[in-house]
């Protein structure tokens, strides 16, 4: 028997593109980001009756990739490797974890999906990590990060209905692969888990 991935209705599931400007001022020497939330553009409602499923995400900022790697501040306690977050308003979070960014990425694939638990709610990012003023930074009174990320907004209630019921699996070791059955899942590239329905 093989395994079969969940596939998304795509007819019924309007692409969402999201995204955030984070921008932090030189202070002491370094540019700093601690965590605060920033509104997603466009400020998208979010439904209660319906399925969202991250599709991917793309980080930069507004300096040269070597540049920003090069001013990491790796003795920053609170985020070593800079790193950002999705989040509803609220603070709940819609990514398990802080996506790490030692360096940039564009559309890199996963998917991961959520329901709001309230209507109106919106999608935030945070960011929280340290970049020093390196020389190539001179001059440079702030920096920025952009995050994007695609989200699909599900709406066919039958297929949401069948979605929910599943039951997961345990979760699989990072790296690890399932045997061959008739478990559908949704596969999420490193480094986010697997999720796995049964």
């Amino acid at each position: 028997m093989s395994a079969s991935v969940v596939s998304i209705p795509y007819s019924q599931a309007r692409p969402l593109i999201l995204a955030g400007r984070l921008t932090a001022p030189l202070v002491a020497g370094a540019y700093t980001w601690d965590g605060s939330y920033f509104d997603a553009s466009p400020g998208v409602e979010l439904r209660s009756s319906f399925l969202y499923i991250v599709a991917s995400l793309t980080f930069a900022a507004d300096l040269d990739p070597a540049d920003y790697s090069a001013a990491i501040d790796p003795t920053y306690a609170a985020s070593p490797i800079p790193s950002f977050r999705v989040l509803q308003r609220g603070g709940a979070s819609v990514l398990a974890d802080a996506v790490p960014a030692p360096a940039y990425f564009s559309d890199l694939g996963i998917c991961y999906p959520f329901a709001p638990k309230v209507d109106g709610n919106r999608i935030q990012f945070s960011a929280q990590g340290r970049l020093l003023q390196t020389p190539a930074l001179i001059g440079k009174p702030s920096v920025s990060l952009a995050v994007s990320c695609v989200v699909y907004e599900v709406s066919d209630a039958n297929w949401i209905r069948k979605f929910m019921a599943r039951t997961p699996a345990p979760a699989l070791p990072q790296g690890a692969k399932r045997a061959e059955g008739t478990r559908e899942t949704i596969i999420m590239d490193a480094p986010f888990r697997s999720e796995v329905f049964g």
